[in-house]
C-alpha cells in the first residue's frame, strides 16, 4: 500500500511538471527537432478530448451535407476534412535503463514477419535519462536539462559533483518535487524562497550523508567491541568453570536473540 501511494505521488508530481507549457514544448522540441525552438510554449493550448468529439459531430448538427455523399454524412467526416496528428512521448523519470518494449510488435507473441506486416505497429517515443549523452542534455532549454541530468547521474557521485558545479540553474518547487520523488533525495526549499541553489544543497546532502555514515560506523564499532568482550568472557568461563556455553551466557545476561550468533563464533 505504501509503495502504491509513493508511485501515485510520483505520477502526480511528474505529470504536473510536464504539463507546464515550457517543459512540454522543450520535450517535443528536443525529440522532434533536435532541440531547435520550433514549438512555442505561449502558443500551446490544452485540448479537451470532448471537444474533438464535438468537432466530429459538427457536420451532423449543422446538416451541411449538401454535395456530400451519405457515407460522408454518416461518418461525420468529409473528404476535405483533415486530421490533426497525435503522438505520445514518454519521459522515463528514472536513472535505470528502460527494459520494457518500445513497440506494439515487441509485445506480441508472434514472430512471423508476414503476420506482423498486417498488424499496425505502435512505437513508443521515449526519453530516458540513462540513454542521454551529455551533448544530448544540452539540447534541452528548460529545467528539463537539470532534472534529467540530475536523475541520470544520481548514482554517480563524481559525475553529479561535475554537473551541479557546472552550469546548473536554480530549481523551483516543481523540479524539487520531481527529484525528491524520482531519485529519493531530500532537497528542501528554504523558508520564504522560491528557488534552491542545487550546488549548495548537494554539498549539504553529502555532508549529512557522511555524518550519518560516521555515526553508523561508530555504533557498529561499539557493537563489535562489545561482542568481542562477551566472546572472551564466555570462553573464559567455559574453560575455567564447569559451565556450558548456554549457562555462561545466561549468567552474563546475554539477550536470547544474540546467543545463537555468539555461540556460532566460539
Amino acid at each position: 500500500m505504501r509503495e502504491a501511494r509513493r508511485l501515485g505521488r510520483k505520477d502526480t508530481v511528474t505529470g504536473a511538471y510536464v504539463k507546464q507549457n515550457m517543459i512540454f514544448a522543450d520535450a517535443f522540441n528536443y525529440y522532434i527537432f533536435g532541440g531547435q525552438q520550433v514549438i512555442q510554449p505561449d502558443r500551446l493550448k490544452e485540448l479537451d478530448t470532448a471537444e474533438i468529439q464535438k468537432a466530429a459531430n459538427s457536420h451532423r448538427k449543422a446538416r451541411d451535407y449538401k454535395e456530400h455523399g451519405k457515407g460522408e454524412f454518416l461518418a461525420g467526416f468529409y473528404k476535405e476534412d483533415k486530421l490533426i496528428p497525435v503522438t505520445t512521448l514518454v519521459i522515463f523519470f528514472s536513472p535505470d535503463e528502460w527494459d520494457g518494449p518500445t513497440s506494439l510488435h515487441e509485445m506480441m507473441n508472434v514472430k512471423e514477419e508476414r503476420i506482423l506486416s498486417l498488424v499496425p505497429d505502435y512505437q513508443i517515443h521515449l526519453i530516458a535519462p540513462a540513454r542521454l549523452a551529455d551533448k544530448e542534455l544540452k539540447k534541452f532549454h528548460s529545467s528539463l536539462r537539470e532534472v534529467l541530468g540530475f536523475i541520470k547521474y544520481s548514482n554517480d557521485i563524481e559525475k553529479m559533483d561535475e554537473i551541479v558545479h557546472g552550469d546548473f540553474q536554480k530549481l523551483r518547487r516543481e523540479e524539487i518535487d520531481v527529484l525528491n520523488q524520482c531519485v529519493n533525495v531530500k532537497l528542501e526549499l528554504p523558508d520564504g524562497e522560491e528557488t534552491i541553489d542545487v550546488c549548495k544543497a548537494w554539498e549539504d546532502m553529502k555532508k549529512e550523508t557522511a555524518r550519518k555514515a560516521a555515526e553508523e560506523a561508530a555504533i557498529k564499532a561499539t557493537e563489535e567491541t562489545e561482542e568481542r568482550t562477551l566472546l572472551e568472557a564466555v570462553s573464559n568461563m567455559v574453560k575455567e568453570l564447569p559451565l556450558s556455553v548456554e549457562q555462561a551466557m545466561a549468567i552474563l545476561k546475554v539477550p536470547e536473540a544474540k546467543r545463537s550468533k555468539l555461540a556460532a563464533k566460539l
